[in-house]
């Protein structure tokens, strides 16, 4: 399958206990692409210093949960 045909998703609490199992088992899914990594405390750290034992695809900077950045960000 095509990256285009991926679905971008963004995952809010994405450092809590619910994100982290929601990235878990998005983190090889074939057809979804995480975009958006949202989180107050978290925010403005790089993904792979917050988690190193879950790696995603891009190592991604957590962002403050703003409703115009995961729209734009995110399919779903």
């Amino acid at each position: 399958m095509a990256p285009s045909s991926f679905k971008r998703i963004a995952v809010i609490g994405a450092s809590g206990y619910g994100g982290l199992q929601t990235l878990r088992l998005l983190q090889d899914h074939p057809h979804f692409e995480v975009t958006f990594l949202g989180g107050e405390r978290s925010a403005g750290k790089r993904w792979s210093e917050l988690t190193p034992f879950l790696p995603l695809g891009e190592d991604l900077v957590v962002q403050s949960p703003d409703p115009d950045a995961i729209a734009a960000a995110a399919d779903a």
